[in-house]
């Protein structure tokens, strides 16, 4: 136990690699029956390895932390963040959904949000931030990532949808050049596409797309 209290203290005070190994010390020591101790320590553990780019043992310790507290959403919800770091979507989604199924929270929606998005699953994905932002009108990130859906919304893009959520996003965060750029995006996108149709240059979007990307390139 006093492994375990002194990895969390060395946690928060950024020293990972000594938490690391007086989590594992923990591991070593606790005895069987103390479960809520070795499941703290095993979520810690996953945690902290994620932190250091060990994602191989996050996940291990993380899929053993679940094992023991198969109900806890936080354990889920982190499995599922290494496993998207792995690639490993499918199995990230799946733990998402099972965080979402104890704990209903804006985190877990926008999370199971955006492995939806990179599967080109566009519906879900604007389901799931709809529920987020339902949630947490305030997030700008939420507002950014719905945005992204839109833009790349299959078989049209719909690039009023998008800046709409992008200038959300920018009244909340305006310093945020990834919400910038990708305004850029959607600026250049609707440019391009009335060139297609018209075989006509606009301007003004392209400017427009210009100042956007200039503007994030300030706050890189």
């Amino acid at each position: 136990m006093y492994h375990y209290n002194r990895g969390l203290v060395r946690s928060r005070l950024n020293e990972v690699d000594q938490a690391i190994e007086s989590y594992n010390t923990a591991l070593l020591k606790l005895d069987e029956n103390l479960t809520d101790y070795k499941y703290q320590a095993l979520f810690n553990l996953g945690i902290c390895y994620r932190r250091k780019g060990l994602i191989d043992k996050s996940i291990a310790s993380l899929k053993q932390a679940v094992v023991i507290k198969a109900d806890k959403a936080a354990a889920h919800n982190n499995l599922a963040l290494s496993l998207f770091e792995k690639k490993l979507y499918e199995e990230a989604l799946m733990h998402y959904t099972k965080a979402l199924s104890f704990e209903p929270t804006s985190v877990h929606y926008n999370n199971r949000g955006l492995a939806n998005y990179h599967f080109e699953r566009y519906e879900d994905a604007k389901h799931d931030f709809d529920r987020a932002l339902e949630r947490d009108p305030s997030d700008p990130t939420i507002y950014f990532n719905r945005g992204n859906v839109f833009l790349h919304w299959k078989p049209v893009q719909d690039f009023s949808a998008a800046h709409q959520d992008y200038d959300q996003a920018l009244q909340l965060a305006p310093n945020n050049p990834k919400v910038w750029h990708s305004k850029g995006l959607a600026f250049q996108g609707e440019a391009e596409n009335l060139f297609l149709q018209s075989h006509q240059y606009d301007h003004p979007l392209n400017e427009k797309a210009i100042k956007m990307y200039s503007q994030a390139l300030k706050l890189q």
